[in-house]
């Protein structure tokens, strides 16, 4: 990216969470898989989106990180519904 004139840097796993307000992962790894970032990583009031890897035995990230929230549900006929 710096050759394309992008102000580019590597950083740590580790480093990347503790600067994130938003952390975004895309993963089916099961619980058997190390979790993509460590729960001591993250600050509080961090955004965690997943995808794909959405219960806490899955390990897109740490199940410390999962807090169980009710769904929102619906269809353009129905409007939304909480389940």
């Amino acid at each position: 990216m710096t050759e394309e004139g992008h102000d580019a840097q590597t950083i740590s796993a580790e480093e990347a969470c503790a600067r994130a307000d938003i952390i975004v992962t895309a993963t089916t790894a099961q619980a058997d898989t190390p979790p993509l970032f460590e729960a001591e990583w993250v600050c509080p009031g961090t955004r965690i989106s997943r995808m794909g890897a959405d219960a806490p035995r899955q390990a897109g990230a740490p199940a410390r990180t999962v807090r169980p929230r009710p769904r929102l549900l619906g269809s353009p006929r129905t409007g939304p519904a909480h389940g």
